[in-house]
């Protein structure tokens, strides 16, 4: 990144996530207590990737500002602008796509797991 380029600003706008998936038929066919280590292992690989992921992004920032690149954290003020300027238009096309009802579900989803996880 820093050879192409010389600003990154830190929106958070991204969450990069990590899926464990198997085919359900083959899942299915195993005995339960298969199903309960497969399900466990895809919960500590979870872990294991979020963690790894802000490992790699503490050094990576670090190795990027080494290379001379100028890195900015916008304030949740700044975000809130960011957010406010954009959602609705994102809002309206993924209702355009998928429907109004399927979105104001997703929303609500969101909400509701707002209120039990802390993101970071």
């Amino acid at each position: 990144m820093y050879e192409v380029q010389k600003y990154i600003t830190l929106t958070g706008h991204i969450i990069d996530y990590t899926f464990f998936v198997v085919n359900d038929k083959w899942f299915e066919s195993l005995p339960d207590d298969y199903k309960n280590y497969i399900i466990r292992a895809g919960m500590l690989a979870e872990r294991a990737a979020g963690i790894a992921s802000r490992l790699m992004d503490a050094t990576g920032l670090e190795k990027l500002r080494e290379e001379g690149m100028n890195i900015y954290m916008p304030s949740a003020d700044e975000k809130d602008m960011f957010k406010q300027a954009t959602q609705k238009h994102m809002l309206d096309w993924l209702k355009t796509k998928y429907g109004a009802e399927k979105v104001e579900q997703f929303l609500n989803a969101v909400k509701a797991a707002e209120k039990e996880l802390t993101i970071y």
